[in-house]
């Protein structure tokens, strides 16, 4: 736990490639936590690595298929790259999950406008 908040911390003050440290130690030590998964799929989308921020965003979604949060964070990085369908279906699921999630709501109707890289 201590590495996942210190983690959260250095991704707070920007200090991205300290938070994947601390990050990848708190998997390691414990390969089932997924809020863990969650935090650094967040650091590698700051970072514009979008694709493994959908590959972190997949494997909390396997530990815990009824958390919206990385629905919407695997989403987010759908749309940086131009995955619009796939980035809607996991805003819907998002919602599904948690109605009332409201950057969900808001993101799946922006979407399309997003750019492409």
């Amino acid at each position: 736990m201590a590495f996942y908040n210190r983690g959260i911390a250095w991704r707070l003050t920007r200090q991205f490639d300290r938070a994947l440290a601390d990050l990848n130690r708190a998997i390691q030590l414990q390969a089932d936590f997924a809020a863990a998964y969650i935090e650094r799929g967040i650091v590698r989308y700051e970072m514009r690595d979008y694709t493994r921020a959908i590959a972190d965003a997949d494997a909390a979604i396997r530990l815990k298929p009824d958390l919206a949060e990385a629905f919407n964070n695997r989403a987010l990085a759908r749309l940086k790259l131009g995955q619009y369908d796939l980035a809607t279906a996991d805003f819907n699921r998002t919602i599904r999950l948690h109605q009332y999630y409201g950057n969900a709501l808001i993101n799946r109707s922006l979407g399309p406008l997003e750019p492409s890289l």
